[in-house]
């Protein structure tokens, strides 16, 4: 593929992730709650879909999110692995290096984001990446299930600082109330 200049729509990259196989995930370095948050939420919607999929990072997860990754992270990519990079605005920012062959998605919520990747999903409009996740959740029919909604809550929460930034929207809202009711427990 031919990285794009452009944002594509959500039912383009789902209809992309149903045809991928083995996926390495990555985020920026220094990692927060929505980094890790969106790529837990984005590697169990893979599984979900029967990919093979990991979490890279060369740096240590916070202690304090380890737990939403099913897994722990391995530093590089597999071989044959497409990358998936989540929440990170520019693509010198991930947390293993991109392969020559490139990014395959670039999902974030970053406004300056300059669509780097192969297919880019790119909403500077959402709280979070977390949210951007959650829509391929949506159009792949797919439930969240606990895991994946606390994974998502983490990332909401934690870029819209606690529900008290200016980028808290009643869609972010709405979604809340759906990962509430998929059992998510506020903390």
């Amino acid at each position: 593929m031919t990285t794009q200049t452009t944002n594509n729509s959500t039912r383009e990259v789902a209809d992309f992730l149903k045809t991928l196989d083995r996926v390495a995930i990555t985020t920026h370095v220094g990692a927060d709650g929505d980094a890790i948050g969106a790529s837990a939420a984005l590697l169990r919607l893979m599984r979900s879909l029967g990919a093979e999929a990991v979490f890279c990072h060369a740096e240590p997860v916070p202690e304090y999110l380890r737990w939403l990754l099913p897994d722990d992270a391995l530093t590089e990519i597999p071989a044959g692995h497409d990358l998936l990079v989540v929440d990170t605005s520019r693509a010198d920012r991930t947390g293993v290096p991109i392969p020559e062959a490139g990014a395959r998605l670039n999902l974030d919520h970053h406004e300056d984001n300059p669509f780097y990747a192969d297919l880019n999903l790119v909403d500077a409009r959402a709280a979070a990446s977390a949210e951007v996740v959650s829509r391929l959740y949506r159009e792949l029919g797919v439930g969240f299930g606990r895991e994946a909604a606390q994974a998502i809550y983490v990332g909401v929460k934690t870029d819209t600082g606690g529900f008290n930034f200016r980028n808290i929207s009643p869609a972010a809202h709405e979604l809340v109330a759906d990962l509430l009711r998929a059992g998510v427990v506020p903390a």
